[in-house]
């Protein structure tokens, strides 16, 4: 768990084969993915790492201050997904976090992941 992914289940990524990494839209935060592990855990391809990302400012990282430059966002999530254990990747966003999402998949292959959106 970091703080980038503060309710990411470590027992269930140890098992995945495929990790989903969600971002909210502009007002949300990660509680909006809550459950989203417990529901794509039968799937065929077996557990999936569901990563909801807690922007700065929002959820548990409230005390922070928000983030406006979204590349910047884009960096944090990026080097977070760098200290995980390496694992086919696909983004998922809504409303703002769409864009987040689309830029991190720019990003993430550069550091030699596999990702899809």
């Amino acid at each position: 768990m970091t703080k980038v992914f503060p309710s990411r289940e470590a027992a269930v990524a140890a098992a995945a084969r495929v990790r989903l990494v969600c971002f909210p839209h502009a007002a949300g935060n990660a509680t909006l993915f809550r459950g989203w592990g417990d529901a794509l855990a039968d799937g065929p391809g077996g557990p999936v790492d569901v990563c909801a990302v807690e922007l700065a400012g929002r959820g548990r990282r409230f005390d922070e201050a928000p983030c406006t430059v979204a590349e910047t966002v884009i960096d944090e999530v990026v080097a977070a997904l760098g200290e995980l254990a390496p694992l086919p990747t696909l983004f998922f966003g809504h409303s703002l976090g769409a864009r987040l999402a689309f830029g991190a998949a720019v990003a993430y292959p550069a550091r030699g992941a596999v990702v899809g959106l």
